[in-house]
This record gives structure tokens, C-alpha cells and sequence, in this order.
């Protein structure tokens, strides 16, 4: 592998320009805010690193990028070389002296389906805020997708919150649950348990044009002896499934490069990779972390995993998970209800198209 990396093969990186936020959200994975924060002249930094690498895509984060003042700049200095996509909580849209249709998309953050929902979930009331400012991007003609969080707030009301979605002519809408990493880990009471979200699959099952995150209930076409995996080349069995370090890297504001995002608020973590400031990327690629998740597959599953007829794909789920609720990261996801020594596997109508993530922003 030593041949393909860097880059990611999707060539796809997320700048982490800030931690500082206008909001304190329980579930942050970042534990944002923070006073962590990247100048201009560390971004061309950044900038000038991918580039020789061959990344292709920039997707901008925090924290809330619109706080950072030199953010027009810095989108001006990467559509240079880059596809730049904003990720933003949604708020601070209308206030902000950005030109939005230089983007290539901007991904936003939409919780609800009311004030109390989202207040409750993120601390303060946004949520009438970020869908007047979705209506006024979309009229633009600015690519917008939103992200949708599943939590104990919205969870009797998401069906609702997806039709609003698809009110407001976004071009995709991404489903998640809450994740045990960050400021989530603090407020566990936010968590929902595997089999309450797994409940509620099957009513997004019948909701069309929805792409679900973190999923368990691999459609039967995603076996291991199924057409749609033993056709796919060695290669594409080894970028499936968590394309943490494979398709995608974070960068730190302080310049830390992980795998994935959800390692950004455990300094345990950061110290097992390198920063881009001090160190040659392919160095970084090198790190104990990255070779963690880079060596990642199917062959290096544990425990129930071996005998399961999802491994080739799910190659044992979200090691993070793994690491924050069972100690360890080797250990099949805490989050999974197979059984597949009983030949037992989740079965509520998920379709394969679920699983078929298209970059419409892009």
C-alpha cells in the first residue's frame, strides 16, 4: 500500500480552521469551543502540503468556520487548487461577508423539527435561524446538503424533521445518531442504546433519498458471498467500510492529522500521529494511528466478526466506538446486535441505495 498513500483516494481533506463556536452543543465530538484556531499563513501551509500530494477536495470545518476572519481569504486561496465544500452550524450565514457561491456546496448542520428540539440539543434556539438561511443559500443557487442528528430529542419527530429537509430543496440529506466521542462522553444520557436506534431504521427505511451513517443492518446484496461484493476488486473490499486514513483525513487547527475526526478532542490519540506543521505527510501516514486504521480489513477482525457474513464490508464497525465503550478498539462494535454464530442478522427492509453516498455538492 506503500505506493497509494498519501493521498486518500478520494483525495478529500477536512481543515478543522477553528474550534471556536457560537455554540456549546452536548454532543460535540470537537468539544468545541475552543481557543484552538489556524492563521492564514498556516493554512497556505496546509494549502501548498495537499497540493503536492494530489488532494483534490477541501472541506472546511470546526468548530464554526464563519467566525474565523480570515475565512473569504482562505476559500479564495484554496478554489485555486481545490473543490471547497463549508461545513457550518447554519447560524452566523446572513451575518457574514462571504461570497457562498464560489463554494462548491456547504453542509449544514439542521436539527428540529422545532425550537425545543434544537434548543435542547445545542443549548440555545437556531433553528428557524438556519432554515430561513438554507432558503436564502438554495435561492442563491448554492449547492446546500444538511446533516440531521438523531437523539432522544428528535427521535418521535425525525420522520418530520426529513420532510422539512426535502421542503427546503436541499440536495442531500445525511442521517446520523449521536456518537460516544468528545463532549458526548460527558452528557451520556444523549446516547441512544443500539437497539433504540436500531428500532427506528425501519421508519427510515421507507423515506426515500436519505443516506444513513453508522448503520448495522447491512442489506442482504452486501454479504460477503453476494454479487455486489465478490465482484468488487480486492482493492475496493479494502477502501470499504470505514474510510477513516482510506478516503478521508482530518487536520487539527493546532495541525495534528488524524484518520479520522472523531480523534480531535483525545490528545491520547494525537500524540500516535504528527502534525502537517512540523512533519512530512507521508511521515504522518507512517504514524501508529494512521497504520491502525490503514491496516484495517477484513482479515484483522476479532472475536464475532470472524464468522460474520457482513465482514468483508463492516470489517467489525467503529474501532472509536469500540475504544470508548468497551477499552478497546479491537473488540467488535459495542453497537452491533448480530449474532452470527446463530446465523442471526437484523433484517427491517434497508435498501442498498441507503448506502450508496453520492458527493451531490460536489
Amino acid at each position: 500500500m506503500d505506493g497509494l498513500f498519501p493521498p486518500t483516494i478520494d483525495g478529500t481533506a477536512y481543515l478543522e480552521i477553528t474550534h471556536r463556536c457560537n455554540f456549546s452543543c452536548k454532543h460535540c465530538y470537537a468539544e468545541c469551543p475552543k481557543q484552538s484556531e489556524m492563521s492564514f499563513e498556516q493554512a497556505k501551509k496546509v494549502a501548498k502540503v495537499l497540493k503536492v500530494y494530489h488532494f483534490k477536495k477541501v472541506i472546511i470545518s470546526g468548530g464554526e468556520p464563519l467566525l474565523v476572519p480570515h475565512l473569504a481569504k482562505t476559500i479564495d486561496l484554496l478554489k485555486k487548487d481545490f473543490k471547497v465544500v463549508l461545513v457550518t452550524n447554519g447560524t452566523l450565514v446572513g451575518e457574514k461577508r462571504i461570497d457562498f457561491k464560489k463554494l462548491d456546496g456547504v453542509y449544514i448542520s439542521f436539527d428540529g423539527p422545532s425550537e425545543k428540539e434544537y434548543k435542547a440539543l445545542r443549548g440555545k434556539e437556531g433553528f428557524q435561524v438556519v432554515q430561513d438561511n438554507i432558503k436564502w443559500l438554495v435561492k442563491q443557487g448554492v449547492k446546500v446538503s444538511v446533516g440531521i442528528i438523531v437523539s432522544k430529542y428528535n427521535l418521535n419527530n425525525i420522520e418530520q424533521l426529513i420532510q422539512q429537509s426535502k421542503a427546503l430543496n436541499v440536495e442531500q440529506i445525511n442521517i446520523t445518531v449521536i456518537q460516544p466521542f468528545g463532549r458526548a462522553l460527558k452528557n451520556k444520557d444523549l446516547l441512544l442504546s443500539p437497539e433504540t436506534y436500531l428500532s427506528v431504521i425501519p421508519k427510515l427505511c421507507r423515506i426515500k433519498g436519505v443516506h444513513f451513517e453508522s448503520m448495522f443492518c447491512y442489506p442482504k446484496q452486501l454479504m460477503n458471498d453476494s454479487n455486489e461484493v465478490s465482484n468488487l476488486s480486492l482493492f475496493d473490499k479494502y477502501v470499504s467500510g470505514c474510510a477513516a486514513g482510506k478516503k478521508f483525513i482530518y487536520i487539527h487547527p493546532e495541525g495534528y492529522v488524524t484518520p479520522c475526526g472523531y480523534a480531535t478532542a483525545d490528545m491520547k490519540l494525537l500524540k500516535l500521529t504528527g502534525n502537517i506543521f512540523e512533519q512530512d505527510l507521508k511521515d504522518i501516514y507512517k504514524s501508529p494511528l494512521f497504520q491502525f486504521f490503514l491496516n484495517r480489513s477484513w482479515e484483522s477482525v476479532s472475536g464475532k466478526c470472524k464468522g460474520c457474513d457482513y465482514s468483508v464490508i463492516c470489517k467489525g464497525g467503529c474501532p472509536l466506538r469500540s475504544l470508548y465503550l468497551s477499552g478497546d478498539p479491537q473488540v467488535p462494535d459495542p453497537w452491533c446486535t448480530n449474532k452470527p454464530e446463530q446465523k442471526e442478522y437484523l433484517r427491517s427492509g434497508v435498501s442498498i441505495k441507503n448506502f450508496e453516498k453520492v458527493e451531490v455538492v460536489i
